[in-house]
């Protein structure tokens, strides 16, 4: 089965392979059952933190952050990663410039 789901939190193409017992490998953080699916994935709330952490590094102050939807667990995960390098550098949510849709 060839078939791209993109990670989101809740994908049917994973929930079928599980049910059916097929076995697979998802390109990605398995979002169900992580303990019972094979999957590879980088960490992407450390590639967030480390990129805002390179930015502070180099000077600046006011960071923003652009990505697509949350129910995207990399892009959630990234947006973690450089809201906890916020957090570490003492740089206010006011300060930054993830905007309204950044949670707290």
């Amino acid at each position: 089965m060839d078939s791209s789901c993109s990670t989101p939190k809740d994908c049917p193409v994973a929930a079928y392979l599980r049910s059916e017992g097929l076995l697979h490998v998802i390109v990605g953080k398995a979002a169900q059952s992580a303990n019972q699916t094979i999957y590879i994935d980088n960490d992407n709330a450390l590639a967030g933190e480390e990129a805002t952490d390179y930015l502070y590094e180099m000077g600046h102050r006011r960071i923003a952050y652009f990505g697509v939807s949350n129910a995207m667990l990399f892009s959630a995960e990234r947006k973690r990663g450089y809201q906890m390098s916020l957090l570490k550098h003492d740089i206010t949510r006011g300060k930054g410039l993830c905007g309204d849709r950044c949670p707290e």
